[in-house]
């Protein structure tokens, strides 16, 4: 049974992933079932599972810039900007980050200047659910990004006149936490999973 669970779930988030997430639930539900009810009957909940993930659309874009994200972190180095680290120190109250600004967490440069243009998450529009993600994706290409954030605080600064316009996506955040692992070496062994909770609860609707 563990084998089973196991590929079951691995198909769910590396093939399936965002073509049709909430297949992972499903399947998670379908192998408790059958271990609740035991052989032979929990076949039942399992075959429904399989055929669910057999026809359910793929994208393999989540694993695939989970990969790049991760790839570029240990190739890299670069340093990690300072209203991001996890104790910031000798930096004045209006620089840090504004953890009760919602309104400016689009606004704010999350990458080092280095990759700040890199491009990690590739829509693959295989779902209606992946195509949305993708239309909020070009949504929030539009907002510039800025590593001032006493302006950003203060409103001075303006689409007209911020940094270069910079994509914000949760692995975007992702990259950026990563990367401050590597340089503290502090979490390096926090799932990947893990970051991804915190990323996403930066992201807009």
């Amino acid at each position: 049974m563990d084998s089973i669970e196991r590929r079951l779930l691995v198909i769910a988030y590396e093939d399936i992933g965002l073509g049709n997430p909430a297949a992972v639930a499903r399947t998670i539900s379908a192998i408790d079932a059958a271990k609740r009810v035991g052989f032979p009957e929990g076949m039942i909940p399992l075959g429904v599972a399989v055929i669910d993930l057999a026809l359910s659309p793929k994208s393999k874009s989540g694993e695939l810039a989970i990969q790049a994200a991760m790839a570029e972190a240990e190739a890299s180095d670069p340093p990690v900007p300072a209203y991001l680290r996890f104790t910031p120190v000798g930096m004045k109250e209006e620089d840090k980050y504004p953890y009760d600004r919602p309104d400016l967490w689009y606004k704010i440069q999350y990458l080092p200047d280095a990759i700040r243009t890199k491009r990690f998450y590739q829509p693959q529009a295989t779902s209606a659910y992946e195509k949305q993600l993708a239309a909020n994706y070009e949504s929030l290409k539009r907002y510039a990004r800025s590593k001032n954030l006493a302006e950003l605080k203060r409103g001075k600064i303006t689409r007209a006149h911020s940094s270069i316009p910079i994509p914000f996506t949760s692995l975007d955040v992702l990259m950026t936490i990563r990367l401050v692992c590597f340089r503290t070496c502090v979490l390096r062994t926090i799932p990947i999973s893990a970051l991804l909770i915190f990323a996403v609860q930066t992201e807009l609707p």
